[in-house]
């Protein structure tokens, strides 16, 4: 069983790679923590991902053959560093993953927010995917929502009203998991949270990075958040337009993607709740988004608190 999940332990586990590689870092830099672990280390240009209490080595195993797989295929992504061979590590019963660093050299005020070439790499991506050999889970995504919604019941952070708005919601969109295999695109291996957040210009090319959802299933579910951040979170149409013209298609060749937007609406709004009462901004945006739920809203605007 690994330590426990929380900043000052995953800082700690930094601090052994730091010291068994013999490496000083006076600015270790937290980039995110939640279900896993992020830190910059800039003085060796260098990310340490850890793994969280959903991942374990054969997550890490994953990520490392995808990343190598796209690397093969010359597909701009983030890089597994050379620099430590025999990844990933285990340090405190966390598996651990060292990476390149990515530089981004986006413009401050890009036309459509990078959407067009964001696209673009998606599409790149699904063309070759199919030749990824390595065991892939398919998507699932309702067992991931149901196994959090566990550790929230578990956790006790969420009052029992929300719980209960969250069970009845999970039970509704349980009712549409049919439709996820609905694909006029086709079904390939696919980047599984493919949010606008998780790529990266770099050089001048899109880097998609972050690949701990990684799994085979049909391609309109790396569509859907694009979608639902248009729906839920205001991105502007005309974004949102761009990105499908960068992957090639028009809003008439995913007629059939609502359930996947709604699935993803509800993993989006759990994965939220597990940060219930980290601040009163997240509080808020949580009571905002589960009022949407009780009433199967899907027209009001929800905010991202930044988590």
């Amino acid at each position: 069983m690994g330590i426990a999940w929380s900043p000052d332990a995953t800082a700690r586990i930094v601090e052994t790679f730091l010291d068994r590689h013999g490496l000083a870092e006076p600015n270790v830099n937290l980039v995110r923590f939640h279900q896993n672990a992020v830190y910059r280390l800039p003085r060796h240009g260098l990310t340490v991902r850890i793994y969280g209490p959903e991942d374990g080595a054969a997550k890490a195993r994953l990520m490392i053959a995808f990343a190598d797989f796209l690397k093969d295929n010359d597909l701009p992504a983030v890089r597994l560093s050379a620099r430590f061979p025999g990844q990933p590590f285990d340090i405190g019963g966390r598996q651990v993953t060292i990476w390149d660093w990515l530089n981004s050299d986006e413009p401050a005020n890009t036309a459509d927010g990078g959407y067009h070439a964001f696209g673009a790499a998606l599409r790149d991506l699904h063309a070759v995917s199919g030749e990824f050999d390595y065991p892939v889970a398919d998507l699932d995504p309702l067992k991931k929502i149901r196994n959090r919604l566990d550790r929230l019941a578990a956790g006790r952070r969420l009052a029992n009203r929300h719980l209960s708005i969250l069970e009845a919601s999970y039970a509704r969109t349980r009712d549409l998991a049919p439709g996820l295999t609905q694909s006029r695109l086709g079904v390939g291996v696919l980047h599984g949270d493919a949010l606008r957040k998780n790529a990266v210009q770099s050089g001048g090319r899109m880097h998609l990075i972050d690949f701990d959802s990684v799994c085979r299933g049909p391609l309109e579910w790396d569509i859907a958040p694009t979608l639902v951040a248009e729906k839920r979170l205001g991105l502007a149409s005309a974004d949102c337009d761009a990105f499908l013209t960068g992957y090639g298609i028009d809003r008439t060749a995913i007629p059939d993607i609502e359930p996947a937007m709604i699935v993803k609406q509800l993993s989006m709004t759990v994965v939220l709740c597990l940060k219930a009462g980290d601040s009163d901004a997240i509080d808020a945006t949580i009571d905002r988004r589960l009022q949407a739920w009780k009433e199967w809203d899907f027209e009001t605007r929800w905010s991202s608190p930044v988590i």
